[in-house]
Order: structure tokens, then sequence, then C-alpha cells
């Protein structure tokens, strides 16, 4: 009876021996499979903030090329508005062939005025004209324009049948075409732009002529 008894215990014993170790093969199998699922969790976790990181550097470079740009940008609002000043003070005066020299100067001076301001000489053939021609240089000064004055053509110099708008460089036809339309505003409605060919060189940018015709109605 003792010798079966103790087989017995035997048995039990082994059992639970073989069922623990089971067990702990099954939790530290268990344990395994978290801790891959957890550390490939966190391997994700850990790519996206750096891809996070990454779009946040390429937006504090794109916020800085920004910012440069808007300081660039402001630099040349202030040089243009330093040059306008200078044209300003040109325009004051009443003399228009002296402040065609002076403006003539100053974009020598400084090559890019030509390509910030826009400047419109006007001509008549009358001082008939003259006041209407003063309304127009009122409405063209409004637009933006510098119109250093007026300046009395006879006829019999250079007969011209329409008002016509002159411009030197071939690209500059559709804001030649923009005065025409502000003139036909005024009532000017022979007012068409003419390209004046070969003083690409000798002309800067942005220069325009207005001469009106003999009978022109202002």
């Amino acid at each position: 009876m003792t010798t079966d008894n103790n087989l017995d215990a035997m048995k039990k014993a082994s059992w639970r021996s073989a069922i623990i170790t089971l067990l702990s093969f099954l939790l530290i199998g268990f344990s395994l499979i978290y801790s891959a699922v957890k550390l490939n969790t966190l391997q994700q976790e850990v790519v996206q903030k750096k891809t996070e990181i990454e779009q946040l550097a390429q937006k504090k470079q794109a916020l800085i090329a920004e910012i440069t740009l808007k300081e660039q940008s402001l630099e040349e609002i202030s040089r243009q508005l330093s040059v306008l000043t200078k044209i300003i003070n040109i325009v004051g005066s009443e003399n228009s062939e002296l402040a065609k020299q002076a403006i003539e100067q100053v974009i020598q001076t400084d090559t890019d005025v030509a390509d910030i301001v826009p400047r419109i000489y006007i001509h008549i053939r009358n001082e008939l004209q003259r006041e209407g021609a003063k309304r127009i240089v009122k409405k063209l000064q409004e637009q933006g324009y510098i119109v250093p004055g007026i300046e009395k053509i006879e006829q019999t110099q250079y007969p011209i049948r329409m008002t016509q708008i002159r411009y030197f460089q071939k690209r500059e036809e559709n804001e030649a075409t923009e005065i025409s339309l502000i003139l036909k505003q005024l009532g000017v409605m022979d007012a068409i732009p003419e390209h004046i060919p070969g003083y690409e060189n000798s002309v800067p940018p942005r220069q325009y002529e207005i001469w009106f015709r003999l009978d022109s109605n202002l």
C-alpha cells in the first residue's frame, strides 16, 4: 500500500511539474509576443515622430525662406519709396524740360528706377490744349504714372493724324495700350499705341510719350 501511495504521489508531483513548466513556457511565450508587438509599436511611433520632426524642419525652412522673401520685398519697397521721393521732388518743377533732364539724371544714377517708375511725357500742339492736358496729367498721376510736365510741339514739326501713345520697347505694348484706354475714358477717343522702333538701347524702359494731334479736343 505504501508503495502504491508513493507512486501516486510521484505521478501527481510529475503532473504538477509538467503543468507548471507548460504554464511557464506559455507565459514566457505570451510575454515574448507582447514584447515583440510593443517593440514594433514603439518602432512605428519612433518612425512617425522622426517623420513629423522632418516635416517640421521642412516647414521651418519654408518659413525662413518666406521671411527672407518678405524682408527682401520690404527692402525693395523701401528702395522704391526712396526712388519715388526723388521723382516726386523732380516733378515739382514747373519746367518740363528741366524735369525731364533731372529724371534722366536720376535714371542714370540708379538704373533700376526705369523699371520701377513708368514715365509719360506729354506733347500738345497749341495752348488751347493745355488745360485739358492738365486734367489728363492728373488722372495719369492717380494711376501711378510720373508725368514731368507738358511740352508744346508745333504741328509742322511732327504732323500726325491720330493721338499717339508712343512706346520704344516692343514688350511694353500692353502698358501703352492701358495708357490709351485711360485717355479714351477721358474723351480722347483717337488715342492709339504706336511703337517707335530703333530706340531700344537709347530710351530707358517704361518711358512713354503722348502726342496729341492738332485738332484734338481735350
